[in-house]
């Protein structure tokens, strides 16, 4: 982008702004996983989504296949519509990292963490074992240890 500009009292001395447009930084696998459990914690679907590729899929144990896999979620707007739906169910939710580990390649990474929501008795432990790369996440795996307990408010007749 070039900017023109002539002085009306130098006699038309001609000034030129060349504007060289910089590409955005892109996130790194820890920038990823911080913004991730900020947005899940405040319950942003939006955020999280832009976080994704749009080719992105959400593995979630949540809901299973007939085959009793678990369900795949494809595409950015596809996980916009999972985690929207899942937040519509709390009042809060909070989520703290317990660590990180690599995985077999630089684009593999496993986060150790602990889930807590208005409607559980007790924290949940669990991980996400993310596939990166260009900084967004390509796939996300969800594993929970146990079996949430629900608290006695929510857990019905």
């Amino acid at each position: 982008e070039v900017l023109v500009q002539r002085s009306r009292w130098c006699g038309g001395f001609e000034v030129r702004f060349v504007f060289d447009p910089s590409m955005p930084a892109l996130l790194t696998n820890d920038e990823l996983v911080r913004h991730y459990a900020v947005y899940f914690s405040l319950g942003d679907a939006d955020g999280l989504a832009r976080l994704f590729s749009t080719v992105s899929s959400l593995a979630e144990p949540f809901t299973t296949t007939v085959t009793g896999d678990p369900y795949r979620h494809e595409g950015r707007e596809a996980v916009r519509t999972w985690y929207a739906e899942a937040f519509a169910g709390t009042a809060w939710r909070a989520l703290r990292i317990l660590g990180t580990s690599p995985g077999a390649t630089e684009h593999e990474l496993t986060v150790s963490l602990e889930y807590m929501d208005s409607r559980l008795a007790a924290p949940v432990t669990g991980r996400n074992h993310f596939t990166t790369a260009a900084g967004e996440i390509f796939e996300q795996r969800v594993e929970i240890d146990g079996t949430p307990e629900l608290s006695t408010e929510f857990a019905g007749p």
